[in-house]
């Protein structure tokens, strides 16, 4: 019941996160187009930015499918992972299913920690990638105790 709780947690965590990108879709639709547009680095490190410049984004349907990308992954995410907590609760054997969920919640954060470093988001939303990092071993976490 331990391991079903310890993944039920980020998976609630996700769920919240899902709903609000469906709910009030701006809040992060506007902050992945600032980062893909590199709109904050050209305005406060242009001289970093002319560097990068060639990886900005600026194409508002791919940015818009990026997003829905994200959304429908964070809400798949979530609910993959409330299914494998409550058959795990049910059945130990569903460990398996558990382990799958954990790795997807970390690998979700992960790109974004890829993504972000592509378009630089540690030069101005460093709180971003310290979430993503913090997200990632979160579910790093959960997938190491369900592999004890």
């Amino acid at each position: 019941m331990i391991a079903a709780l310890m993944l039920a947690a980020p998976g609630l965590w996700l769920c919240v996160a899902a709903y609000d990108n469906w709910r009030a879709p701006a809040l992060n639709r506007d902050l992945l187009r600032q980062v893909v547009r590199l709109e904050l680095m050209e305005r406060d490190y242009p001289d970093a930015f002319a560097l990068v410049a060639h990886r900005r984004l600026d194409n508002p349907r791919l940015i818009a499918a990026l997003f829905a990308l994200i959304r429908w992954a964070e809400t798949l995410c979530a609910a993959l992972m409330l299914i494998a907590a409550g058959m795990l609760a049910l059945d130990p054997d569903a460990l398996w299913l558990a382990q799958i969920a954990a790795a997807g919640f970390a690998l979700l954060w992960a790109g974004f920690i890829i993504g972000g470093s592509w378009f630089c988001y540690w030069y101005c939303h460093p709180f971003a990638q310290i979430n993503h990092f913090l997200l990632m071993l979160w579910g790093l976490l959960v997938l190491g105790l369900l592999s004890l």
